[in-house]
Order: structure tokens, then sequence, then C-alpha cells
């Protein structure tokens, strides 16, 4: 992806089809692939977790698409 993604624990397509939320394990990052923009905004972050915090388990995205979710470590935050 060219963005310092050397590992991702998961991609979730979201409902329409339109992106994939990916996982950063390495960064803690989550971020969004956009197939249809254009190539040098394809993958935009949409979620970093600090260095020290838990690690952030697979996200998902609500039945409608507008939101996802994720956990980190013992809680659940919605985005």
């Amino acid at each position: 992806f060219g963005a310092g993604i050397s590992a991702a624990s998961s991609m979730v397509w979201s409902p329409d089809g339109k992106y994939i939320l990916i996982v950063s394990t390495n960064y803690r990052r989550i971020l969004r692939f956009d197939p249809t923009a254009p190539f040098a905004s394809r993958l935009t972050q949409v979620f970093d977790l600090m260095t020290g915090n838990p690690a952030i388990i697979p996200c998902r995205w609500s039945p409608n698409g507008s939101y996802f979710a994720v956990a980190i470590g013992a809680s659940v935050q919605v985005y």
C-alpha cells in the first residue's frame, strides 16, 4: 500500500462494498481503503492508537455502513 503497512491483522469490507477497513498490527492504526479514489489518496488513516495502549482487535462495520466499532483492550469504541 505504500503507507507503512507491513502487516494487517484484519481487513473488513463495508456493507455497501465501497471501502475496506484495515487494522495494521505493526503501527496500531486503522486505515480506510477506497479503490475509487485517486491513487495517492486511496488509503487514509481513520484511527491511530498511541503506543503503550492495548492492541486493536479487529473492527466491524455497522449494518448500514455509517459507523464502525473497534475493540481496544477491554473497551469498544464506535466511529
